[in-house]
């Protein structure tokens, strides 16, 4: 089964991030074979995508996302600046902001571990990031282009990082879905 280790967004963010995605949608105008927008209920912040994993491993993948949340202490991060990757732009993205040094360390804790077991290590550096859309055309990338660059500067406010998630994926006719299969809490501040 497709495991990637991720990090929920809250209602309340979720909701922000929905209205910033409407209105990038709204100018942008783009039709469902030049642009895949994320639905905001199925958004997450992906740290550690590992792939296909045989049933008898997940255990050791739940016990890894538990023993590096538990060494984790609970932090924030800010949700902003919109960007892109690729050249044509190939994804529309929401940045986790400067400070997130917390989040990366976590990331990279969570890869060093995966890769201890035989899981590939990450081929380029961590951004942590939501994906608002992805871009299927050059002319998309055309159009969305400047839009995006209005909204760069965009900042939505804090996301709460307490627990890593373990969560499988299902690819469908209908987009992927995501069945939570762990949730490992971060340590709260005051059990440091």
């Amino acid at each position: 089964m497709r495991i990637f280790i991720a990090i929920d967004i809250n209602k309340k963010m979720r909701e922000e991030v929905g209205i910033l995605q409407n209105r990038i949608r709204t100018k942008a105008r783009l039709d469902k074979f030049e642009a895949s927008w994320v639905k905001p209920e199925q958004m997450h912040l992906t740290l550690k995508f590992l792939g296909e994993v045989e049933e008898e491993k997940i255990e050791e993948v739940n016990r890894i996302a538990a023993e590096v949340a538990a060494a984790h202490t609970a932090f924030s991060v800010d949700i902003r600046q919109v960007g892109t990757f690729g050249r044509p732009i190939k994804i529309v993205w929401l940045g986790m902001g400067e400070r997130s040094r917390e989040l990366k360390n976590l990331q990279k804790d969570l890869d060093d571990r995966y890769v201890a077991i035989g899981f590939p290590k990450e081929d380029r550096d961590f951004t942590g990031h939501l994906t608002l859309c992805r871009i299927k055309t050059f002319k998309a990338s055309r159009i969305v282009e400047p839009i995006v660059q209005k909204y760069a500067d965009t900042q939505l406010g804090n996301q709460e990082v307490a627990a890593v998630c373990v969560y499988k994926s299902e690819l469908t006719p209908d987009g992927p879905v995501y069945t939570l299969l762990q949730k490992s809490e971060l340590r709260t501040q005051n059990s440091e």
